[in-house]
């Protein structure tokens, strides 16, 4: 397997994994509320478990200057 299959099968996973949470969310949603977990608890948990889960995506995809680059003098 080269390394391009297996990055292929981790992005297929994490679209699996993506879809999996976006069709259990109503069920998830249900299931918080007949706990007593209010509509806004509920609200603020999914987007910071959302920010959480995409932070490393994100982190990854930074773009890094060259090592040899001059600094930016527009940088302060």
């Amino acid at each position: 397997m080269s390394e391009s299959d297996a990055g292929g099968r981790a992005w297929i996973a994490v679209v699996l994994l993506a879809a999996f949470t976006i069709g259990f969310a109503p069920i998830f949603t249900k299931l918080a509320l007949r706990t007593g977990i209010g509509p806004i608890a509920i609200a603020a948990w999914r987007l910071a478990i959302a920010a959480l889960a995409i932070a490393p995506f994100l982190l990854r995809a930074r773009p890094q200057p060259a090592a040899d680059a001059p600094p930016d003098p527009d940088f302060a």
